[in-house]
């Protein structure tokens, strides 16, 4: 799942946060963005593709590589946040 404490206020919260999914064709955008929302992976994924397809090919492309970037990967995450609890202990 796409959750995670948030530090700065009770641990008992959770705070959720869009991250690219394991669950990946590609790079896991899509996956990532049904997680987000809780929808099915498959129609995030159909979607996408006849949006780029009744758009212009190259800017769904385009789209998909500047979530790629701005998207940070679910394990990545996880790790910075494991790094940051065990700085703020020791």
């Amino acid at each position: 799942n796409n959750y995670f404490y948030d530090d700065k206020t009770n641990r008992s919260k959770m705070k959720k946060k869009l991250t690219r999914s394991d669950d990946k064709i590609i790079a896991g955008v899509c996956a990532g963005i049904a997680e987000y929302f809780g929808l099915d992976i498959s129609l995030v994924r159909i979607g996408y593709i006849l949006l780029s397809l009744i758009g212009v090919v190259f800017t769904g492309i385009l789209a998909y590589i500047i979530l790629w970037i701005i998207i940070p990967d679910k394990q990545w995450t996880i790790n910075n946040k494991q790094l940051t609890n065990w700085k703020s202990i020791n």
